[in-house]
């Protein structure tokens, strides 16, 4: 007998699933892009300086937290 594998056969809801995925990944990619652009536009010269090269918002608001006192290493 034959067994066909489950990669080769796809169900009728997957392919919407996918498309539903995208959609929310294009939705949260959107959501992060206009967070990082405010926090580009709040920040002085020398804040920006040090968040340029953040690709996400929760990174830029990671580095500026950890700058200004969010960390305890910074302190020390």
């Amino acid at each position: 007998m034959l067994k066909i594998s489950s990669p080769l056969f796809m169900s009728p809801l997957q392919p919407m699933q996918h498309r539903i995925n995208k959609t929310a990944f294009k939705e949260l990619k959107k959501k992060d892009s206009k967070a990082l652009f405010l926090i580009h536009q709040c920040v002085d010269s020398s804040n920006f300086e040090k968040i340029a090269g953040a690709k996400t918002a929760k990174a830029a608001w990671d580095i500026l937290s950890n700058a200004h006192g969010g960390g305890d290493k910074v302190k020390k």
